[in-house]
């Protein structure tokens, strides 16, 4: 089943990943992403990217005493490395994974579709390229990121 986007989605997701991450320090956010995607494709039958859960979970706000700011997603702090144990790199792309040009289409959909669900044109995703997609994903992930040089 195609997932879509919905405010409920979005709750239900944000609700998961703030219990998952309820007394961590921080640093398995990928693994509360993980889980959130395996509960979804497991019991809900629906398919989710990691990149657009995360996207949507940066776009999301729970302001609290202690957060009045009220980020939800937990970043990984720079230069933490990869599971593996590794940095996350591939040689000269400046450090994004190779995907095929339709999987790069489609994640770029999906964080489209976290963002708004009605700016995504698939005739348009269609004719970029896997670099491409891939660029525009980094780009709107950028964005929907705070600022690091704000002070």
């Amino acid at each position: 089943m195609a997932a879509e986007w919905t405010d409920e989605i979005r709750n239900e997701m944000v609700d998961m990943y703030l219990e998952i991450m309820d007394g961590k320090d921080g640093t398995a956010s990928a693994g509360a992403i993980n889980e959130i995607l395996d509960h979804y494709r497991n019991e809900k039958n629906m398919v989710f990217t990691s990149n657009s859960i995360r996207l949507m979970l940066q776009n999301q706000k729970r302001p609290t005493e202690t957060d009045p700011e009220g980020t939800v997603y937990i970043k990984k702090p720079a230069g933490a490395t990869t599971a593996s144990g590794g940095t996350k790199s591939s040689g000269k792309s400046g450090g994004t994974a190779k995907l095929s040009k339709a999987e790069a289409q489609k994640q770029l959909g999906d964080v489209i579709s976290a963002v708004n669900p009605g700016l995504v044109d698939t005739a348009i995703i269609e004719k970029l390229t896997g670099k491409a997609a891939q660029y525009f994903i980094g780009v709107i992930l950028e964005l929907g990121s705070p600022s690091t040089d704000e002070a």
